[in-house]
């Protein structure tokens, strides 16, 4: 057995320029990577080193040892904590195989409520019949001109422009704990990044732009050899959702759209001093998984005065249009025997949403009249139930074909109507766009070719008009009171 030599020049010139260190000034942490050794015992580089010497020292490969001092403590934390990666990579991810069975189904819940969240979102917002082409533009600062019109500008185009899952599982991975240099065995990447995903669509009407963020996040840990956990998301990883966005409009060189909106969900809750935030340019939601099933979303305490943009707010939860309406089905045909009027109140009172609307520490589980509204819509176009208006103003529902007692019959106006707000519009169009203009012509024509007093008059009508307009369509997106 070889034998430290007495008298080592080597071993004299090593201890003079890195003297051991104290154990007075060891961490817990550090403690748990010494020990001394009880038989002479080479060290990485070949070195014997006698028994009793104080080592640094991985658990993973208890026999890859190097003396404690100075010098190679140092590049023992440069190596965070290992002598070598082989060894680094096996105190992280143990030997490298597949995660156990019950972290591939807590991986697998968060990647079905992924798929789940995302979708129907992809839905709300680019789906031909049920997405928001063809709606109001849903930007909170509209054009001076834009409030002399009866009507919003519509949406004209809807691009899913990139997805950014890739930076995000990027992110993610570096905060895992995990050096960050370190790869993660294959298995191990696919299950924790396929939890996560991004993406960015944008919103056009003539030049104007809007962004929208979709982000779903299940943060991973690896905390012991082999033990790859979920984590709970906090406001730090929503930070990280802005930063990674901010970064890709500075790389592809793009300029920050007139509004942002963000829709960022977790598979675990929030925790409660996370809530939707509002700026001057962006606005956030936070989605989470409902107590008792369905979702529960975080939205500002005032997330927009003008009905329009409430109505795209619904397109951020994780409910579609179409999802919506089938419940509503089931709720009326389970009210198939009941005698009274089944009013949108009727339904608002009895049927919780699937996406409970949380501003501040308020919860809001019903729906809104303008979800259930056009619900009554979809449902009437099937053919079965029929929208009407009640003689006290509201709107109700009923099977065609089972009139009950109390309502309005027999008046082909009253029997057939649906929720149709268009035609409000295009009343306001007719008379701020068509009749005005053409009583200013009937003045001028009327009251002399260019005198002063007609002149006038022309003007004060056509003012008039203008004003008209802004006036109506401030009272078409009044603020509702749901």
């Amino acid at each position: 057995m070889d034998t430290e030599p007495q008298n080592n020049p080597a071993a004299t010139l090593d201890a003079a320029t890195n003297p051991p260190l104290s154990t007075a000034g060891d961490s817990e942490d550090i403690s748990r990577y010494l020990r001394t050794l009880a038989v002479p015992t080479r060290d990485t580089s070949g070195k014997l080193l006698r028994a009793g010497t104080r080592v640094l020292f991985n658990p993973a490969a208890p026999d890859e040892v190097r003396e404690d001092n100075a010098g190679n403590r140092a590049a023992f934390m440069q190596g965070n904590l290992a002598w070598s990666r082989q060894t680094l990579r096996k105190a992280w991810f143990g030997s490298g195989a597949s995660p156990p069975a019950e972290t591939v189904e807590a991986f697998a819940h968060f990647h079905e409520q992924k798929l789940q969240f995302t979708s129907n979102l992809d839905v709300n917002l680019s789906h031909a019949t049920e997405g928001v082409l063809g709606h109001a533009f849903p930007s909170p600062h509209p054009p001076t001109w834009a409030w002399l019109l009866p009507w919003e500008p519509k949406v004209r185009r809807v691009d899913p422009m990139i997805s950014l899952a890739e930076l995000l599982w990027h992110a993610l991975r570096q905060a895992a704990g995990v050096p960050r240099d370190l790869n993660w065995p294959a298995d191990w990447e696919r299950l924790a990044a396929g939890s996560n995903d991004m993406r960015v669509y944008q919103l056009s009407t003539f030049k104007r732009t809007i962004h929208v963020v979709v982000a779903f996040i299940t943060p991973a840990t690896v905390s012991a050899p082999g033990a790859l956990r979920t984590a709970p998301a906090t406001g730090e990883h929503i930070e990280t959702v802005l930063g990674i966005y901010d970064q890709w409009l500075r790389d592809a060189g793009r300029v920050e759209p007139e509004f942002t909106y963000f829709s960022i969900a977790s598979g675990g809750r929030w925790p409660k001093e996370n809530s939707g935030f509002a700026s001057a340019n962006r606005l956030a939601i936070l989605v989470s998984p409902g107590q008792s099933g369905g979702w529960t979303c975080r939205i500002p305490p005032r997330y927009g005065d003008r009905r329009s943009i409430r109505d795209f707010m619904d397109a951020l939860m994780p409910e579609t249009r179409k999802q919506r309406a089938s419940r509503i089905m089931d709720f009326l045909q389970t009210m198939r025997h009941y005698e009274g009027t089944i009013s949108v109140k009727k339904v608002k009172d009895d049927l919780p949403s699937t996406c409970t609307r949380l501003v501040g520490d308020k919860p809001h589980p019903d729906y809104r009249d303008g979800q259930i509204l056009r619900a009554f819509a979809d449902i009437q176009s099937q053919g079965e139930y029929l929208a009407y208006k009640t003689r006290d103003g509201q709107y109700a529902i009923r099977r065609r074909d089972n009139p009950a007692t109390g309502l309005l019959h027999g008046d082909a106006s009253e029997t057939t109507l649906a929720w149709r707000p268009h035609v409000a519009r295009q009343v306001c169009i007719d008379l701020t766009v068509v009749v005005v203009p053409q009583l200013a012509n009937l003045l001028l024509y009327s009251f002399g070719h260019g005198t002063g007093g007609s002149t006038c008059m022309a003007v004060v009508a056509s003012v008039l008009g203008g004003y008209t307009a802004q006036v109506l369509q401030r009272y078409l997106n009044r603020p509702q009171s749901d």
